[in-house]
Formats: structure tokens, C-alpha cells, sequence
């Protein structure tokens, strides 16, 4: 074995904002904000047995992903970044599959960072949100994580600067998960991207550290087919729903 067993925090994300501008090709066109979750993570051991032999190995705590595998995104991204290593994985599961929270493209990027830094392949962070893409229009992000807007299909990231410490509270809805691309299907009959204005306000909000300017302004695109009550807000395609607290870094509107 070439590498010790490190256990890595892959963490979760929200959707701030979702506008989503229409489709090219397979692939919608959006543009978001999205959100790293600190206290949401999965768990993923990786260990490089030998940098030749090319069989990677991987289970989970999940039984549903243990059933296939080679269509895990971590798998892919193994397979993608170091073809003739032999590899195991084993990933704890704590991201509820299809939440909308990006626990498999979470997983991917962990996994890619991983072995570059394994294997000393030195790719910068272009290179791997590169790789990342090929694998999940969601993994780009986090390759460096925190709070970022995606744009064209998800895969070009520009980071956002911040001092809020942002404390999304998650609700989780086990009745309603359905698959991204199934929600995608069904929401191109609507009338979406109307609220590109209220991004704009949004990552403002950031910049200036207004956190009631940020809460004012969330909005994902996907609430049209799924209305949400407030305070609570959909992430991505769901099936978990969030909501921001009044307080972030100190701060607190709730007086």
C-alpha cells in the first residue's frame, strides 16, 4: 500500500439561486449560486495499493450505490484521473441520495483532488474542474468549494468573497425524490429564468456582507414545480429543502 488511510470530508452544497435559461444540446443552461454545507459531509477513504494494475475498488455504506458499482462517481473519477493505478475507495454515506445536496459530484471532486495530490500529477485547480466536468456539471464547484457562481451549464465556476459564514438549516423530504434529470424533463414547460435580477441582488448581498439581502433574495427556478412555504427554499433539484437562520458571523437580524 502506497498511501495511508486519511478519511476525507466530502461535503454537501445548496443552491442559493437557480435560474435556468433554457437548453443546448443534452445539457440545460443556468446560473446559479452555490453554497458549500460545512456540517453535511460524506466520508471517503482512499487508498492507492500500487500505481500499476488498473482494478479500483469501491463500496460504500449504501447498498442502492453498491449495486453498480462502476457507475458511482467517485469510481469514475478514479478510473478518469489514474487509469493504471490500483485503487479502493469506501465512501460513508451521509448526503441523502437525490437530495439536490451533490453528494456523488461532492464525492468525485474529493476524489480527484485526492489522487492528484497521491499521485504528485501537480494539475491545477483549471485542470481538475476540467476533469471534474467530464464527470458531473456539479463536480467543477467543488473542487474548491465555498460560495460560488456556476454558469453555462454548470461547469464555469467564479468564487465569491464573502466574510458571512453562511448556516443553512436542511429539511429533508423523503417522499419526493426524483431524479435530476426527470425534474429537468418536466420543467422545461415552464417559465423559467425570470429571476436572473434577483442573482444579481443575491451575490451583491454577498459582496457587501448583507446577509437579509441574501435571504431576500434566494430563488431556485425548480420552486415552480414544487412551490415551497416559507422560509424554506429547494435545492437544486431537490428533494431537500433549506433555510438560512438570521445570523451569520455575529450578526443577527432577528429584532
Amino acid at each position: 500500500m502506497l498511501s495511508k488511510k486519511n478519511i476525507l470530508k466530502s461535503p454537501a452544497k445548496i443552491n442559493l439561486t437557480l435560474d435556468i435559461l433554457g437548453k443546448d444540446g443534452d445539457y440545460h443552461l443556468v446560473n446559479t449560486v452555490i453554497c458549500e454545507v460545512e456540517n453535511l459531509y460524506d466520508e471517503i477513504t482512499i487508498e492507492l495499493l500500487s500505481k500499476t494494475g488498473g482494478k479500483i475498488e469501491i463500496k460504500t455504506s449504501n447498498k442502492e450505490l453498491n449495486r453498480d458499482p462502476e457507475n458511482n462517481l467517485a469510481y469514475k473519477a478514479a478510473k478518469l484521473i489514474a487509469p493504471k493505478a490500483s485503487i479502493r475507495i469506501f465512501i460513508k454515506k451521509n448526503i441523502p441520495l437525490r437530495s439536490g445536496l451533490g453528494g456523488g459530484s461532492s464525492n468525485a471532486a474529493t476524489v480527484l483532488k485526492e489522487l492528484n495530490r497521491q499521485l504528485g500529477l501537480n494539475l491545477d485547480v483549471r485542470a481538475l474542474r476540467h476533469l471534474a466536468a467530464t464527470i458531473s456539471m456539479d463536480a467543477p464547484f467543488f473542487i474548491t468549494g465555498g460560495i460560488a457562481r456556476a454558469t453555462h451549464f454548470g461547469e464555469i465556476i467564479e468564487s465569491i468573497k464573502t466574510d458571512l459564514r453562511l448556516k443553512p438549516q436542511l429539511v429533508f423530504n423523503d417522499k419526493s425524490k426524483t431524479s435530476t434529470a426527470e425534474m429537468y424533463s418536466k420543467i422545461d414547460a415552464l417559465p423559467t429564468g425570470r429571476n436572473h435580477a434577483k442573482t444579481e441582488k443575491l451575490i451583491k448581498a454577498l459582496a457587501d456582507n448583507d446577509l437579509k439581502g441574501v435571504i431576500n433574495n434566494l430563488h431556485n427556478d425548480f420552486e415552480l414545480l414544487f412551490p415551497t412555504t416559507y422560509p424554506n427554499h429547494l435545492s437544486g433539484a431537490g428533494s431537500a429543502y433549506y433555510f438560512l437562520p438570521y445570523f451569520a458571523k455575529g450578526l443577527n437580524f432577528s429584532s
